[in-house]
């Protein structure tokens, strides 16, 4: 039968007879079983035999069922199952697990084929002995399922450990801030910086060890969310910006019109891959610049690819080393990691994070020249996500502006901004070119409406540029805003003392630019008091003031350093133990936002949320109080545990102060801002008030004057109540004031107070209070004056 069978499978004109063949069948290291399409065993050759250790009278009066190693039936069906297969797709091939005669178990791979025989159909099954192949295969099997225990044992180490470290460096990272913004003696303040930067470099190697573990264990997991690309970016700068300013580097940004302010994706991954490497080109370089340029690369459809340039004039990376840059714990050489520290694994993270994105990462580098990361990312725009930057308003459409900066590449930037606004704009490279340009434009008699001055200029810097624009009669009126990349005490109180508008740290944000430029050039009403400087602490300020926040937290350090960055801001502060207590407590009060720990004793964060949401649901109305998770925890599916439990954001310890209030932000009841009025003119608002006076009780002078000495009396009681009200933030207090001190001014008729008083009234109702400020001293500066009008009217 052999025979017969390899004569048909050799094909016809094969030598020899068919006892050759059956020799050369039977001398083959395979198992060859030939079966009909039942599966009955019709001949086998020697190779069987030696294979499962029996005779082939034992091997022909069994059936195949027989060799396995489990139910019978079980190998019945699958053996037919086979056969059905090689009958009707010619051939098969299988891994099969069976049995010696003796009945030890191990595994072949069998290859089954149909053939004829004369008439008849046969089934030829050729075996391997496979068991080697299974025993590596099952070796390397508990080898990766002791390697996948292993990650998730290190992934839990890791996450205890994150939150070990992390609880005592909430302490040092806050307090050491807080004390550095107290009065402190220089050698006191040398030795803070050291403590902070020293917990700033640890908690980054946190940091870095937690998220390489969990690219490398595959973890990472990308949010898809809606989020604003700008503010973004934003933040990435200003983390990176006290850096730069300390190595005194300019740090510019520049994102091109055309990108989409909106779109779809994972900010916190896109952020941390720009602070990485605005980092480490703040990190290499001594002398010059580091910046970062977003613009579009490609757009299809729904799909924008944005490409994010980061640039720097450092030290740069040998072209031999280029290619391995991004591999973990690698740097250019060693003497890299002893003089700048580090782990190197900074770009290997931000590899893994841009492949998980969908995009590429790659550098271009010169030694001695800088070098540039090139990041492409692929983000899905939101259906109304072509918003360009916020509009400018009309009046400084065709305003003439000046840029004075010693770095081009700072020039092009501003120059850009202020043109997308629709500025007329000029740009020069030192102080003497500035004093030469504004000059000329005022004999052009089309003088510059404002002025960008760099700080730190070659030759004649900003501070003695500015100095000598003020003392120039002809020039003194122009607002100058100097810009600086290296902010050191003292600046702002002497740039305020010559006469300078305002004091920005670059880069200078398009808003915050937009903001400065817009108060710089608005006119200051006569008689006022002086406008304050301009700075970023001005421009950014959000108000807090009066909102209530349950902070909910086991730690003492933790509750100090929480609840003095929280009450810096005006917010309100209860503090509860735990999350029983936090439960108990929104019971009895009313808060606008929860700060929940996650891990604490007698009822955890997690639990203490769904139970407040329980609450909420059961009692209807609505009413959901937002809850921010605080945890010392960094790992993948710590933020999903917090949302899936009820919580609505989340921020890592250390608590950063900006960090902290960006997220705050989102959820606090913030009022919209609103337009403070503009007092008209002064001497004509006066004489047309006054006017409205006369007509009203012109008729009878006694009781004008009767009418105007009372206002006059009670009305300066009146505003310094009002004052120390606003001052002190008794929203309540200073609404009813307003409310009275407008009505008084209305019934007399002096209607230019009465419209800032109602402002006022307005401005505290929606506890605006630094607008409220602003608002009250022009209403005091008008008083004063119709108050003057009034005595010199009545004699």
């Amino acid at each position: 039968m052999l025979g017969s069978l390899r004569g048909r499978l050799d094909g016809p004109g094969s030598p020899g007879g068919e006892e050759d063949c059956r020799a050369i069948v039977n001398a083959s290291t395979e198992a060859v079983f030939v079966t009909d399409r039942t599966g009955a065993i019709l001949d086998v050759n020697d190779a069987v035999l030696r294979m499962f250790g029996c005779t082939r009278e034992q091997v022909l009066s069994s059936t195949m069922k027989r060799f396995s190693i489990d139910e019978p039936s079980q190998t019945h069906e699958l053996a037919l199952g086979v056969l059905s297969v090689a009958l009707d797709e010619g051939i098969a091939r299988t891994d099969w697990r069976v049995r010696r005669w003796e009945g030890e178990a191990f595994w072949v791979e069998a290859t089954l084929s149909r053939v004829r025989v004369g008439d008849e159909e046969r089934i030829a099954i050729f075996l391997r002995d496979i068991s080697e192949r299974k025993r590596i295969e099952e070796e390397l099997r508990v080898a990766r399922d002791a390697a996948e225990t292993a990650t998730r044992t290190k992934s839990e180490f890791l996450a205890n450990m994150s939150h070990e470290i992390r609880t005592p460096l909430n302490a040092i990272v806050g307090m050491t801030k807080l004390t550095l913004d107290t009065a402190v003696t220089d050698e006191q303040r040398e030795n803070l910086c050291i403590v902070r930067e020293a917990a700033d470099a640890l908690l980054n190697l946190v940091n870095d060890i937690l998220d390489f573990s969990k690219g490398e264990a595959k973890r990472i997991e990308l949010e898809n969310i809606a989020f604003d690309l700008r503010s973004t970016v934003d933040h990435a700068l200003d983390t990176i910006a006290i850096r730069a300013h300390e190595k005194g580097l300019e740090l510019v940004s520049l994102v091109d019109a055309e990108v989409p302010s909106r779109v779809l994706g994972d900010p916190g991954r896109l952020r941390q891959v720009l602070v990485n490497l605005l980092s480490n080109a703040v990190k290499f370089t001594d002398k010059g610049e580091a910046s970062l340029e977003v613009r579009v690369d490609e757009e299809r459809d729904d799909l924008v690819v944005l490409r994010f340039v980061v640039s720097d004039t450092g030290i740069g990376i040998a072209a031999e080393n280029l290619d391995r840059i991004f591999e973990a714990f690698a740097q250019a050489d060693g003497s890299i990691t002893r003089r700048y520290g580090g782990t190197g694994l900074g770009l290997a993270i931000c590899k893994q994070i841009v492949d998980l994105m969908g995009g590429s990462i790659g550098v271009e580098s010169r030694v001695g020249r800088g070098s540039a990361f090139v990041v492409a990312v692929p983000f899905r725009r939101l259906a109304a996500a072509v918003e360009p930057p916020p509009a400018p308003p009309p009046n400084l459409r065709g305003m003439r502006v000046l840029v004075a900066d010693d770095t081009p590449s700072n020039r092009f930037v501003l120059a850009r901004m202020l043109k997308q606004w629709g500025c007329r704009t000029e740009a020069v490279p030192d102080g003497a070119a500035t004093l030469e340009a504004m000059e000329r434009a005022r004999q052009e008699g089309d003088p510059y409406s404002v002025v960008l001055l760099d700080m730190l200029m070659e030759g004649m810097d900003g501070e003695e540029t500015a100095r000598r624009v003020k003392d120039d009669p002809g020039l003194a009126k122009t607002p100058i805003l100097v810009l600086t990349s290296l902010g050191r005490r003292g600046d702002a109180r002497r740039l305020q003392d010559i006469g300078v508008a305002g004091y920005l740290l670059k880069p200078v944000k398009q808003t915050q630019l937009l903001d400065a430029v817009c108060q710089a050039v608005s006119p200051n009403p006569e008689g006022a008091e002086a406008r304050p400087l301009i700075t970023r602490h001005t421009l950014k300020e959000r108000l807090f003031d009066g909102l209530h926040v349950l902070l909910v937290e086991d730690k003492v350090f933790n509750q100090k350093v929480a609840t003095k960055f929280l009450q810096r801001r005006g917010l309100r502060v209860t503090v509860a133990d735990n999350g029983k207590v936090a439960v108990e407590t929104l019971h009895d009060q009313r808060v606008d936002l929860v700060l929940m720990d996650v891990q604490m004793p007698v009822m955890d964060g997690l639990e203490a949320t769904r139970e407040i949401r329980k609450v909420e649901a059961a009692a209807g109305g609505g009413r959901r109080v937002p809850i921010v998770a605080t945890t010392a925890h960094a790992m993948d599916g710590d933020r999903e545990r917090c949302l899936a439990a009820g919580m609505d954001d989340y921020v890592t310890k250390p608590i950063l102060e900006d960090e902290l209030f960006g997220v705050l932000g989102r959820w606090l009841p913030l009022p919209e801002p609103k337009p403070v009025p503009m007092v008209r003119e002064p001497a004509n608002a006066v004489e047309a008030e006054l006017e409205v006076v006369k007509a009203r009780f012109g008729d009878d002078p006694a009781f004008l004057t009767e009418i105007a000495e009372l206002f006059l009396e009670d009305t300066p009681k009146d505003l310094v109540a009002l004052d120390e009200a606003v001052r002190g933030k008794d929203a309540e207090k200073a609404v009813l004031l307003a409310h009275g001190l407008k009505g008084t001014a209305r019934t007399f008729g002096v209607e230019g107070l009465a419209s800032l008083f109602q402002a006022i009234e307005t401005m505290m109702r929606g506890r605006q209070f630094q607008e409220a400020r602003e608002a009250l001293a022009r209403a005091r500066a008008l008083f004063e004056l119709v108050e003057r009008a009034l005595r010199k009217s009545l004699g």
